[in-house]
């Protein structure tokens, strides 16, 4: 049997900050995974200007009881981006599997 994969790339910006480590308040949906479920590979943070001293934190979203649960948070350190120095950037290689209508959220802290 051939497996047959569909590509679901996310790609959002953000600039709300929430200190919440429930799911709870302002959130972002970067992707809800497929009917045959979604295999997450990388997760890269890309600031576009200079950063303060945070936190993005990921969640998955139960798609049947709205449950949020925190599966990865990732320190933002203090960055000043200049002709010499680039914004902050991270890559996180996750290789996670999403079961079908699973939603991967995440906030800025």
């Amino acid at each position: 049997m051939e497996l047959k994969y569909i590509a679901n790339t996310g790609f959002v910006t953000i600039s709300t900050a929430n200190s919440n480590l429930d799911g709870t308040g302002t959130t972002t949906l970067l992707l809800t995974a497929g009917n045959n479920g979604t295999l997450l590979k990388t997760l890269i943070i890309k600031a576009q200007t200079n950063t303060t001293q945070g936190m993005v934190r990921f969640f998955l979203k139960n798609a049947s009881n709205n449950n949020y649960n925190i599966i990865l948070e990732v320190p933002i350190p203090i960055v000043t981006k200049s002709s010499r120095d680039c914004s902050f950037q991270v890559v996180i290689p996750i290789n996670y599997s999403m079961l079908a209508g699973i939603k991967f959220m995440f906030l800025l802290k």
